[in-house]
């Protein structure tokens, strides 16, 4: 990931020249469930709310972790569709985590209320990423759910309160936006379209 505030402090204040950090493993994303309560426009895992064919069990997922640790590897992070979604999903995190695997969770958020928060917080996750398009508006365009952007910062505040860790992936100020064409605020230089068409 490129950090700009990193990049920018690095030019501003040069440090000697450290040898390249050799990880003793790959860094894993792992779409542990196709099954999403949400049908965002940019999904790239065809995710539905259905159940799906051929989903690991839970002990083939524990094959697959011992696996990963193994392999030596560092971070994992769990993902989907919505891994929330995944009955096993606080076992396999506890298991990650047990295995000394940095464990992340990847989520879009609308899972996370007052009735999970406790057992998400006591697993210790080193990384929550929840994800953020843009404004309300926009969020739930994306998202094609209307109340999606408030459940997911709903979640962003029951995690900051519980886990300084988290992270939200928020885009940046010229993030990608779905505009109608009569939108003013298609010809805003701050607002890019989600593609050439758009």
């Amino acid at each position: 990931m490129f950090r700009v505030t990193r990049y920018i402090k690095t030019l501003m204040e040069p440090s000697p020249v450290v040898p390249a950090r050799k990880p003793p493993g790959p860094v894993v994303i792992w779409n542990l469930i196709r099954r999403c309560n949400l049908t965002c426009k940019h999904c790239y895992t065809t995710s539905a709310d259905i159940d799906f064919a051929g989903e690991l069990s839970t002990a083939e997922a524990h094959a697959v972790l011992d696996d990963l640790h193994g392999f030596r590897v560092p971070a994992l992070i769990l993902s989907g569709g919505e891994p929330l979604m995944r009955p096993d999903i606080y076992e396999l995190s506890r298991r990650s985590r047990a295995l000394g695997i940095y464990t992340g969770l990847s989520t879009n958020g609308t899972l996370i209320d007052e009735s999970n928060i406790d057992e998400i917080a006591d697993i210790g996750y080193d990384y929550v990423g929840i994800s953020i398009d843009g404004l309300e508006e926009t969020h739930d365009v994306i998202r094609q759910r209307k109340g999606a952007f408030r459940e997911s910062m709903h979640a962003v505040k029951l995690c900051k309160e519980l886990s300084p860790q988290l992270r939200w992936a928020r885009p940046p100020p010229r993030q990608a936006r779905c505009l109608a064409p009569d939108d003013p605020r298609r010809h805003d230089p701050a607002v890019r379209p989600l593609s050439r068409g758009a």
